[in-house]
């Protein structure tokens, strides 16, 4: 699902950069930012399943 969701970026990035008249680097930024955005909220779904499973879950409840 991971390399689904990357391939669509890739995908998109000749549209965005004529469309939004991006630069390389302006691309670049629109597939890292993606990274992150997506590397985060992996975490903090990962963390709320977690506890709410009944983990351990280091935040106060």
């Amino acid at each position: 699902m991971v390399v689904l969701d990357a391939t669509i970026v890739n995908i998109a990035l000749p549209s965005i950069r004529r469309d939004l008249h991006f630069s390389v680097t302006g691309l670049e930024w629109v597939i890292n930012a993606y990274a992150l955005a997506f590397g985060g909220l992996l975490l903090l779904g990962g963390r709320a399943v977690i506890c709410s499973a009944g983990g351990g879950c280091l935040w106060p409840a």
